[in-house]
C-alpha cells in the first residue's frame, strides 16, 4: 500500500512538472493563468502545513490561493494594458 502511495505521488508530482513546463511559453501572456497557477500552488503548499487534516488544508488553501492570484493577474493585467 505504500509502494502504491509513494507511486501515486510521484506520477502527480511528474505530471504537474511537465503541464508547467508545456506551458511556459504561453503563460508569459496570460498573467491570470499564471497568478492562478502560483497562488493555487503556493495556497495548498500553506494550507497543507497549516493544518492538522493535510488533504482539507490543501484544498481550501489551494482554492483560496487560486482565486486571489487570479485577482491579482487580472488586476496586473489591466493595469499594464493601461499603459
Amino acid at each position: 500500500m505504500r509502494a502504491l502511495k509513494w507511486t501515486v505521488t510521484c506520477t502527480l508530482a511528474a505530471s504537474l512538472g511537465l503541464g508547467m513546463a508545456a506551458g511556459c511559453e504561453s503563460i508569459k501572456d496570460n498573467p491570470r493563468t499564471a497568478g492562478t497557477i502560483g497562488g493555487g500552488a503556493a495556497g495548498a503548499a500553506i494550507g497543507a502545513a497549516a493544518s492538522d487534516n493535510k488533504a482539507t488544508g490543501a484544498l481550501v488553501g489551494g482554492a483560496i490561493g487560486a482565486g486571489a492570484g487570479n485577482l491579482g493577474g487580472k488586476l496586473y493585467k489591466d493595469s499594464r494594458d493601461k499603459e
